[in-house]
């Protein structure tokens, strides 16, 4: 699907075929940075290689959850800010990891740019409620947010679940 099509399919659902390109543009930027929040996908799963200087390194401006930390060989255990760190352990700061290494790769939710495809490619239908949702809030038309979001919470519900399934199978997950 492209970005073309997913605007008028929001445009017949909402049955308003006077939403601009520009203010559609606008409500698509919303979709992105909400489903970049709300979606746990591999499209929206990222690598960064930090370089630790004095123990800290930023996290990139795109993350909203650490998924795990990768040292070589080493997955080092997260561990509050008002504990210590010792040994494989990790803590984050003000935006910053601190861990006593000099590189690792973090491996992070964030949020994907607008150009990538990917999310709408594999999440159409997810796509298609949180835009409308996003649409129908700037419209103020609350019997139509309530629908948005009902579609909207119950897709994201089966995507996430879809995904964790993808990643893990039916095993069990500890957390």
């Amino acid at each position: 699907m492209t970005y073309a099509e997913l605007y008028e399919l929001v445009k017949e659902y909402t049955h308003r075929n006077d939403l601009t390109e520009p203010l559609l543009d606008q409500m698509l930027n919303l979709t992105s940075v909400r489903l970049g929040r709300d979606l746990k996908s591999v499209t929206n799963e990222f690598k960064s290689t930090l370089t630790f200087t004095d123990n800290i390194a930023p996290l990139p401006d795109d993350c909203r959850e650490v998924r795990y930390l990768k040292d070589g060989d080493k997955y080092p255990d997260y561990v509050t800010a008002t504990q210590n760190i010792y040994g494989d352990c990790y803590s984050i700061v003000d935006g910053n990891i601190n861990y006593k290494a000099t590189v690792a790769d973090l491996i992070y939710w964030g949020v994907p740019p607008v150009a990538d495809t990917t999310c709408l490619d594999r999440h159409p239908s997810l796509y298609l409620y949180a835009m409308i949702s996003e649409v129908a809030r700037f419209l103020n038309d609350a019997d139509m947010i309530d629908g948005a979001e009902f579609q909207y919470t119950t897709e994201l519900k089966l995507t996430n679940k879809s995904e964790s399934q993808a990643r893990t199978g039916n095993n069990p997950v500890m957390r």
